[in-house]
């Protein structure tokens, strides 16, 4: 399975999973969950491909400065689609209780930068307590910016990262999501987290199918998706669905 293939996996689940929010007032509860769980196949993917573009990138600060600009670009589109669901006809366009992924993403890249940087310049000061300091605020980042995955998903994209070899990158992401979802089950009930688990055991097989292999390039439409697709939902939601369904 090439990058393109994976990448294509990852927007589709995407899709799906933000269109079952919007739906959610008109969707059985059955039908929701497995739209959310459908959804979860995305973030892990997004993790891999993530840490397959910092170790392939010509330029680093470059590639930060695209996944930084996506992040705010796609802050108003994703308020204008989360914030606004179930408000009945509010117009919310941002609010800061909570962020877009591409912030989990820069955060997670910004990590590997700076873990790159370090074994480059002196490897044996890695495990110092003022560099172990400095990713630790990296990662915490993720939860102040209160950012879609928080801490957990920047921490799966340095590790991810530093795990390198295939095999041990599927374990690591398996473990990671494992626990994010059982911590989790209070929330929502343990068979929910099951059902979310599930859907994130199917990206963890298509990261296990990857052939290394790039494919087709969707460099720039891949990123544009992002806040495109969260903007058309969000205006379908805001003009035809605001008001939920009417009373039987």
């Amino acid at each position: 399975m090439t990058g393109f293939a994976l990448k294509l996996i990852a927007i589709a689940a995407m899709l799906a999973d933000h269109s079952g929010v919007m739906l959610g007032d008109y969707l059985s509860q059955d039908v929701y969950e497995a739209m959310r769980s459908v959804g979860r196949i995305a973030f892990p993917i997004f993790v891999f491909l993530l840490t397959e573009g910092c170790r392939h990138t010509s330029n680093m600060k470059r590639y930060l400065v695209r996944l930084g600009l996506f992040a705010l670009i796609s802050e108003v589109p994703f308020d204008f689609l989360f914030a606004n669901v179930g408000s009945r006809g509010g117009t919310v366009f941002l609010e800061f209780g909570y962020q877009n992924v591409f912030f989990t993403l820069f955060l997670g890249a910004l990590a590997v930068f700076w873990y790159q940087r370090m074994m480059k310049e002196n490897p044996a000061a890695f495990g110092n307590l003022l560099n172990l300091a400095a990713l630790g605020a990296i990662i915490a980042a993720g939860g102040l910016l209160r950012s879609d995955y928080g801490p957990v998903g920047v921490a799966a994209i340095f590790f991810c990262y530093a795990a390198r070899d295939k095999r041990r990158q599927a374990l690591l992401l398996s473990a990671v999501f494992l626990l994010f979802y059982l911590s989790d089950s209070t929330a929502d009930g343990p068979m929910y987290s099951l059902k979310m688990i599930c859907g994130t055991a199917v990206s963890i097989v298509c990261v296990l199918l990857y052939n290394g292999k790039r494919g087709r390039p969707l460099k720039w439409a891949f990123y544009a998706f992002y806040p495109a697709h969260l903007a058309a939902l969000g205006l379908i939601y805001h003009y035809f669905l605001s008001l939920g369904p009417p009373a039987a």
